[in-house]
Order: C-alpha cells, then sequence, then structure tokens
C-alpha cells in the first residue's frame, strides 16, 4: 500500500510540474529568430597547411562580429529542436612556420549551417548541443622562405559541434553562450566562443 501510495505522489509531482511548466510559456524558444554578436576565435594549423612540411605550428585569435537566422520548435514541455545559418564576419591574419618555411595566411568570412537539440531547465533557461558544417574562407597574403606559391585564396570546410546556454530576458529577447569547434581541411583547426543578442519574431 505504501508503495502505491509512494508512486502516485511521483507521478502527482511530475505532472504538477509539468503543468507549472506549461503556465510559465516558454515560447520565446519557438519560432523565428534573429541574431547579432560577437565571437573569440582560435584559428589552429593542426596539420601541413599550403606546401608546409612537417611539424607546423601556429594558432591566432581574434574577435570578430557574427549574424545568425534561425528557428526553433518545441517538441516536447522540456524539449527543443531548431536549425541555424550564422556568417562570421572579418577575419585575422596569422604566420604558419614549419620545417621547410613559414607563410602568413588570413582566414576571412565563415558560413556555419547546423541543427540543434536544447533541454529546457526552466521555461527560460535552455542548454543545448550542436551540429554542423562550417564554410572558411581563407586568402594566402604572402609567403616566406621555401614556399612558392605568393597568393591563393580557398574554402577550408568541415564538421563542427559546439555546446551553449541560452536565456529568455522576455517573450522576444535572448541572450546567448556558446563554444563552437569545426575540423577544416588544409589542415585548420577553429574553436570559436560566440555571444549574442537575439530577437524572436
Amino acid at each position: 500500500m505504501k508503495t502505491h501510495v509512494a508512486w502516485m505522489g511521483l507521478a502527482a509531482s511530475a505532472l504538477m510540474a509539468t503543468s507549472a511548466f506549461a503556465q510559465q510559456d516558454p515560447s520565446y524558444f519557438q519560432g523565428l529568430h534573429v541574431g547579432v554578436g560577437a565571437e573569440d576565435r582560435i584559428v589552429s594549423v593542426v596539420s601541413g597547411f599550403g606546401g608546409l612540411t612537417g611539424k607546423v605550428s601556429k594558432e591566432s585569435n581574434a574577435g570578430v562580429g557574427v549574424l545568425s537566422a534561425s528557428y526553433d520548435q518545441l517538441v516536447a514541455p522540456h524539449w527543443l529542436v531548431g536549425g541555424e545559418v550564422a556568417e562570421g564576419l572579418g577575419g585575422q591574419r596569422f604566420t604558419a612556420t614549419a620545417s621547410n618555411g613559414a607563410l602568413t595566411t588570413k582566414a576571412q568570412s565563415d558560413t556555419v549551417v547546423s541543427a540543434r537539440a536544447g533541454y529546457l531547465f526552466t521555461p527560460k533557461t535552455l542548454i543545448f548541443g550542436r551540429v554542423g558544417y562550417q564554410w572558411q574562407d581563407v586568402s594566402r597574403d604572402a609567403t616566406v622562405t621555401n614556399v612558392s606559391d605568393t597568393y591563393w585564396n580557398k574554402d577550408a570546410r568541415g564538421a563542427l559541434v559546439g555546446v551553449g546556454v541560452e536565456q529568455a530576458l522576455d517573450s522576444h529577447i535572448g541572450v546567448r553562450g556558446e563554444f563552437q569547434s569545426a575540423t577544416l581541411d588544409h589542415g585548420l583547426r577553429d574553436d570559436t566562443v560566440r555571444a549574442s543578442a537575439n530577437y524572436k519574431f
């Protein structure tokens, strides 16, 4: 009898929590959003790049702006899925060195297409994970030592993963913090910390 009463109590508590969650209306997290923010990006050379051989070392970080558009949908009282397109603005110059020379390169604007899934701990606080694909525009500005080319412009592409937290301030405005890491071809890795403000239509 006591066991049945305990289970009934747990079920009633879960029902009350779900009802209270619904009454608080997590509507900010449903629908179309646009965002503007800033990124601190670290571009690392993790393998041979642009004609360099042997161990290549260099990483460079720079702050750039970012614009985004996303659509999210609640699929259960606490669960959300969505998609996003984001464009990083600006770029950073760095010099990579190796046993056969060095070159100066600029990582320019980037585009990320991604999907995310998240859990609402409260109607206004979302914890989420992200998977996607990144296109990074890379140009070689100058070369030194034994690298013969003086200029090229290529896309570095690869898979991206991320984690983050988003906080609704009201039914239309929210703020987000996120870490993303992309493994790109041409021997590059792009690690990004992003902070943004978002508006829901």
